[in-house]
């Protein structure tokens, strides 16, 4: 809406849902008010992923973003590889390549991820 500080417009059918489900679910809670929606917006890469290491052409700036509605979910294992991203770039050390198992929830795939995996280097293909 026009009071919304990033400029997203929440239709009106999303707070009459969600106010819908809320009281089927807590029918106990009492409403003395119910504010104006407001809608964030989730940034989310093209393949579902967390893009995580360095920026493309700079050897200082590190990424860790992307993550889309699994944000709060990833953060705390993709903090820790951009911490171990950092401190191995600042001691020079290049890092094992660490495997990790990855499902993607949309098409079920299941695959084996690394370091790398996550770079923002893999959509330059895209372009």
């Amino acid at each position: 809406s026009k009071g919304s500080p990033n400029g997203v417009v929440c239709r009106e059918n999303y707070k009459k849902t969600l106010l819908e489900h809320t009281r089927k679910l807590c029918p106990e809670m009492t409403w003395s008010y119910v504010g104006k929606p407001w809608c964030g917006v989730r940034p989310m890469s093209p393949d579902c992923l967390p893009i995580l290491g360095l920026a493309p052409s700079c050897k200082n700036v590190f990424l860790n973003c992307g993550h889309g509605a699994v944000g709060w979910t990833f953060s705390a294992g993709t903090s820790l590889m951009t911490a171990k991203m950092v401190a191995s770039s600042l001691s020079g050390f290049t890092p094992k390549k660490e495997w990790r198992p990855y499902e993607n929830l949309l098409t079920k795939s299941k695959i084996l991820l690394n370091f790398e995996d996550f770079s923002a280097t893999r959509f330059t293909k895209l372009f």
